[in-house]
């Protein structure tokens, strides 16, 4: 059998330049239980190529999961630490972690609250209370 969509007679093409016509007849053999390098070998086709365009094509429709690590804390959680910091300026990292999330870590309030553009606001609350108790102190 001659090949399909060859470019030249020994020459497999790239997979950019498949047509959904042979795709279509991939994923065809492919769910019959017909083994890539077959596929391959009968289109003519590098086996890299079978193996990328079968696999992308089971991943369409799937919902493609983020990388990196699972949030420790939910939604419910993080909005409860954005209140808590805005509802009392004086508490610590700790004192929110143990109040909230106790299996959270201080770092992970500091980054939830970085999330919200409240690392600054927090930043600068703390010089001013740290000013007013060094002036209560005098």
């Amino acid at each position: 059998m001659a090949p399909i969509l060859c470019s030249y007679a020994h020459k497999p093409i790239p997979s950019k330049h498949l047509s959904e016509w042979t795709r279509g007849r991939m994923y065809g053999w492919h769910e019959r239980g017909m083994p890539l390098r077959k596929i391959s070998n009968h289109l003519n086709i590098p086996l890299t190529t079978v193996h990328d365009t079968v696999v992308a094509g089971d991943q369409e429709g799937k919902e493609r999961k983020g990388r990196g690590r699972y949030p420790k804390t939910s939604k419910a959680q993080n909005d409860a630490i954005v209140k808590e910091v805005l509802k009392n300026c004086n508490t610590t990292y700790k004192d929110i972690a143990k109040k909230i999330a106790p299996e959270v870590s201080e770092k992970t309030i500091r980054h939830r609250l970085a999330e919200k553009n409240l690392k600054k606001w927090m930043a600068q609350e703390r010089v001013h209370i740290n000013e007013a108790l060094a002036q209560k102190r005098l």
